[in-house]
Protein backbone atom coordinates (compact mmCIF):
# COMPACT_ATOMS: atom_id res chain seq x y z
CA UNK A 1 0.00 0.00 0.00
CA UNK A 2 1.51 3.47 -0.98
CA UNK A 3 2.35 5.78 1.75
CA UNK A 4 0.13 8.79 1.10
CA UNK A 5 1.61 10.64 4.14
CA UNK A 6 2.37 14.25 3.77
CA UNK A 7 6.32 14.49 3.80
CA UNK A 8 7.87 16.89 6.25
CA UNK A 9 8.91 19.94 4.96
CA UNK A 10 12.28 21.30 7.08
CA UNK A 11 11.75 24.87 7.82
CA UNK A 12 14.12 27.21 5.73
CA UNK A 13 17.65 28.46 6.62
CA UNK A 14 17.78 31.77 8.44
CA UNK A 15 20.22 33.84 6.80
CA UNK A 16 22.72 35.62 9.47
CA UNK A 17 22.74 38.91 6.79
CA UNK A 18 19.42 40.02 8.41
CA UNK A 19 20.95 40.78 11.53
CA UNK A 20 24.10 42.43 10.42
CA UNK A 21 22.29 44.79 7.92
CA UNK A 22 19.79 46.00 11.28
CA UNK A 23 23.18 46.43 13.00
CA UNK A 24 24.03 48.85 10.38
CA UNK A 25 20.89 50.57 10.26
CA UNK A 26 21.50 51.19 13.90
CA UNK A 27 24.96 52.83 13.97
CA UNK A 28 24.00 54.64 10.77
CA UNK A 29 21.19 56.26 12.75
CA UNK A 30 23.38 56.61 16.10
CA UNK A 31 26.08 58.44 13.95
CA UNK A 32 23.37 60.29 12.10
CA UNK A 33 21.89 61.51 16.02
CA UNK A 34 25.16 61.85 17.14
CA UNK A 35 26.15 63.87 14.22
CA UNK A 36 22.66 66.15 14.69
CA UNK A 37 23.35 66.79 18.16
CA UNK A 38 26.83 68.43 17.47
CA UNK A 39 25.48 70.84 14.91
CA UNK A 40 22.88 71.97 17.01
CA UNK A 41 25.40 72.16 19.91
CA UNK A 42 27.96 74.40 17.94
CA UNK A 43 25.01 76.61 16.69
CA UNK A 44 24.20 77.27 20.30
CA UNK A 45 27.31 78.13 21.28
CA UNK A 46 27.82 80.46 18.02
CA UNK A 47 24.77 82.31 18.80
CA UNK A 48 25.83 82.87 22.45
CA UNK A 49 29.20 83.62 21.86
CA UNK A 50 27.94 86.03 18.77
CA UNK A 51 25.37 87.80 21.22
CA UNK A 52 28.42 88.49 23.34
CA UNK A 53 30.71 90.23 20.58
CA UNK A 54 30.40 94.30 21.15
CA UNK A 55 29.89 96.44 18.00
CA UNK A 56 32.28 99.18 17.06
CA UNK A 57 30.91 102.04 19.30
CA UNK A 58 31.96 104.96 17.77
CA UNK A 59 33.21 108.19 18.85
CA UNK A 60 30.55 110.44 19.81
CA UNK A 61 31.71 114.44 19.54
CA UNK A 62 32.68 115.66 22.83
CA UNK A 63 29.89 118.98 22.81
CA UNK A 64 26.92 119.04 20.54
CA UNK A 65 27.51 119.45 16.51
CA UNK A 66 26.24 123.20 16.06
CA UNK A 67 25.35 121.99 12.80
CA UNK A 68 22.96 118.98 13.45
CA UNK A 69 19.27 119.24 12.88
CA UNK A 70 18.57 117.22 15.72
CA UNK A 71 16.61 119.12 18.83
CA UNK A 72 18.94 119.62 21.69
CA UNK A 73 17.30 120.42 25.46
CA UNK A 74 17.97 123.80 26.93
CA UNK A 75 16.95 122.77 30.17
CA UNK A 76 17.63 118.87 30.21
CA UNK A 77 19.91 116.62 28.93
CA UNK A 78 19.48 115.41 26.23
CA UNK A 79 19.75 111.49 24.56
CA UNK A 80 19.42 109.87 21.71
CA UNK A 81 19.35 106.39 20.69
CA UNK A 82 20.64 105.55 17.15
CA UNK A 83 18.64 102.37 15.53
CA UNK A 84 18.12 100.81 12.46
CA UNK A 85 15.00 100.15 11.75
CA UNK A 86 14.77 96.49 10.76
CA UNK A 87 17.98 95.37 13.00
CA UNK A 88 16.23 92.69 14.95
CA UNK A 89 18.65 93.93 18.33
CA UNK A 90 17.05 97.28 18.37
CA UNK A 91 14.11 95.90 20.25
CA UNK A 92 16.06 95.04 23.03
CA UNK A 93 17.53 98.41 23.49
CA UNK A 94 14.35 100.34 23.02
CA UNK A 95 13.10 97.98 25.62
CA UNK A 96 15.62 99.22 27.92
CA UNK A 97 15.05 102.90 26.84
CA UNK A 98 11.86 102.57 28.23
CA UNK A 99 12.95 101.60 31.30
CA UNK A 100 15.38 104.20 31.95
CA UNK A 101 12.14 106.72 30.51
CA UNK A 102 9.58 104.91 32.82
CA UNK A 103 11.30 106.53 36.22
CA UNK A 104 13.53 109.69 34.75
CA UNK A 105 11.17 110.83 32.30
CA UNK A 106 11.53 114.25 33.70
CA UNK A 107 14.65 114.19 33.57
CA UNK A 108 15.88 113.94 30.19
CA UNK A 109 14.37 114.82 26.87
CA UNK A 110 14.66 111.37 24.63
CA UNK A 111 14.49 110.68 20.71
CA UNK A 112 15.59 107.77 18.88
CA UNK A 113 17.18 108.31 15.26
CA UNK A 114 16.00 106.11 13.23
CA UNK A 115 18.91 105.42 9.93
CA UNK A 116 17.19 105.32 6.55
CA UNK A 117 19.33 104.60 3.72
CA UNK A 118 19.33 106.57 0.59
CA UNK A 119 16.73 104.77 -2.33
CA UNK A 120 14.22 103.26 0.85
CA UNK A 121 10.57 103.97 0.50
CA UNK A 122 8.26 104.57 3.44
CA UNK A 123 7.90 101.28 4.30
CA UNK A 124 10.71 101.47 6.35
CA UNK A 125 9.00 103.69 8.57
CA UNK A 126 6.18 101.06 9.35
CA UNK A 127 8.74 98.68 11.34
CA UNK A 128 7.92 97.34 14.45
CA UNK A 129 11.07 99.16 16.19
CA UNK A 130 9.50 102.17 14.52
CA UNK A 131 6.28 101.63 16.37
CA UNK A 132 7.79 100.55 19.87
CA UNK A 133 9.84 104.17 19.77
CA UNK A 134 6.98 106.03 19.20
CA UNK A 135 4.63 104.08 22.06
CA UNK A 136 7.51 105.01 24.62
CA UNK A 137 6.34 108.53 26.26
CA UNK A 138 7.85 111.16 25.57
CA UNK A 139 10.39 109.84 22.54
CA UNK A 140 10.64 111.28 19.52
CA UNK A 141 11.19 109.35 16.45
CA UNK A 142 13.33 110.93 13.84
CA UNK A 143 13.73 109.93 10.63
CA UNK A 144 17.93 110.40 9.24
CA UNK A 145 17.30 110.14 5.22
CA UNK A 146 21.51 109.00 4.10
CA UNK A 147 22.49 108.78 7.65
CA UNK A 148 23.43 112.28 7.83
CA UNK A 149 23.09 112.65 11.95
CA UNK A 150 23.99 109.24 12.18
CA UNK A 151 27.26 109.50 10.51
CA UNK A 152 27.47 113.27 12.75
CA UNK A 153 27.57 111.59 15.91
CA UNK A 154 29.76 108.87 15.31
CA UNK A 155 27.34 106.19 15.32
CA UNK A 156 28.36 103.06 13.82
CA UNK A 157 26.23 100.12 15.76
CA UNK A 158 22.17 100.16 16.31
CA UNK A 159 21.55 101.07 19.82
CA UNK A 160 24.17 103.50 20.93
CA UNK A 161 22.76 105.99 23.08
CA UNK A 162 24.39 109.20 23.78
CA UNK A 163 23.86 111.90 26.35
CA UNK A 164 24.38 115.47 26.08
CA UNK A 165 24.03 117.83 29.44
CA UNK A 166 21.61 120.94 29.01
CA UNK A 167 25.48 123.06 28.26
CA UNK A 168 25.91 120.36 25.04
CA UNK A 169 28.86 118.43 26.68
CA UNK A 170 29.17 114.53 26.27
CA UNK A 171 27.97 113.33 28.98
CA UNK A 172 27.14 109.33 27.94
CA UNK A 173 28.02 107.02 25.06
CA UNK A 174 27.62 103.41 24.31
CA UNK A 175 25.32 100.84 24.65
CA UNK A 176 22.22 100.11 27.33
CA UNK A 177 22.32 95.71 26.71
CA UNK A 178 23.67 93.44 28.21
CA UNK A 179 24.42 91.10 25.01
CA UNK A 180 22.89 91.79 21.78
CA UNK A 181 18.85 91.38 21.60
CA UNK A 182 19.33 90.85 25.63
CA UNK A 183 16.89 92.40 27.86
CA UNK A 184 17.49 93.15 31.68
CA UNK A 185 19.46 94.77 33.98
CA UNK A 186 23.29 95.45 32.59
CA UNK A 187 26.30 97.72 32.92
CA UNK A 188 25.48 100.72 30.34
CA UNK A 189 22.00 101.08 31.61
CA UNK A 190 23.45 101.80 35.03
CA UNK A 191 25.57 104.09 33.73
CA UNK A 192 23.37 106.18 32.07
CA UNK A 193 21.14 106.26 34.84
CA UNK A 194 23.38 107.34 37.01
CA UNK A 195 24.52 109.81 34.55
CA UNK A 196 20.74 111.20 34.64
CA UNK A 197 20.87 111.15 38.78
CA UNK A 198 24.19 112.71 38.90
CA UNK A 199 26.29 109.73 40.36
CA UNK A 200 29.09 110.26 37.99
CA UNK A 201 31.54 113.02 36.96
CA UNK A 202 33.34 111.80 33.95
CA UNK A 203 32.12 111.06 30.72
CA UNK A 204 30.79 107.16 31.13
CA UNK A 205 31.00 104.37 28.96
CA UNK A 206 29.67 101.51 27.82
CA UNK A 207 30.09 98.73 25.24
CA UNK A 208 27.07 98.70 22.28
CA UNK A 209 25.56 95.24 20.87
CA UNK A 210 23.84 95.14 18.36
CA UNK A 211 24.06 95.53 14.30
CA UNK A 212 26.77 97.47 12.63
CA UNK A 213 24.59 100.48 10.81
CA UNK A 214 26.22 100.09 7.73
CA UNK A 215 25.86 96.33 7.89
CA UNK A 216 22.16 96.29 7.50
CA UNK A 217 21.66 98.71 5.16
CA UNK A 218 23.94 96.33 2.85
CA UNK A 219 21.83 93.73 3.80
CA UNK A 220 18.43 95.47 3.12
Amino acid sequence: MADTSTPMLSPPEESDSTPRRCAISDSVLVAALALWLLVVLGAMIWLNYYKAIPGPGGQAPPRWPVESRLHRARSLPTLILFAHPKCPCTQASLSELRVVLSSLRDKVAPEVVFLLPNGTGNDWRRTAAWRTAESIPGVHAFADAGGVETARFGAQVSGQVVLYGADGWLLFQGGITGSRGHEGANPGRSRLMARLTGGASNTETSLVYGCGLDDVSKRR
